[in-house]
């Protein structure tokens, strides 16, 4: 019984754990990854690299800004995003957030993000309590998603 207990308890905090990402070190990056950041991105140096879901994230800098650049296993560029001031993010975006219910939600970063067949997507992350949401527009204000995390 005590090992069942055990084995419980093991489960309950080890399988969320695999579920989060997690620093990789350069040798366990597939050199697929590897040269798809390079072709996508000549010249950045890689400050270091996480997984997540299988995925792997390149973490870079770009006149002191962090960029994080995702890709799958085989090397097939994801998505780009990076941290953007309030001040950045196009008016009909801050407009379109206003009209949304999360305005009284606390605000914890706003990024740009860029995908293949999306060049500019802004995004909020939002929290109250313990429900996060993060919300993406496009520049002109449309609003393409909502998701709960």
């Amino acid at each position: 019984m005590k090992n069942l207990i055990l084995f419980a308890a093991l489960a309950l905090f080890t399988i969320p754990a695999l579920a989060q990402e997690h620093k990789a070190m350069t040798e366990e990056v597939p050199l697929a990854v590897k040269q798809a950041f390079q072709n996508k991105y000549p010249g950045k140096v890689v400050t270091g690299w996480e997984t997540e879901r299988g995925h792997f994230e390149a973490e870079y800098k770009v006149d002191g800004t962090k960029y994080e650049a995702e890709f799958d296993a085989v090397g097939t560029w994801i998505e780009t995003e990076y941290s953007v001031k309030m001040a950045e993010i196009p008016q009909p975006v801050k407009d379109a957030w206003k009209k949304t219910d999360y305005t009284k939600w606390n605000i914890m970063s706003t990024k740009h993000i860029e995908t293949p067949s999306q060049a500019n997507i802004y995004e909020y992350e939002v929290k109250k309590g313990k429900q996060t949401v993060e919300l993406q527009f496009m520049p002109d204000g449309t609003q393409l998603s909502k998701e709960a995390k």
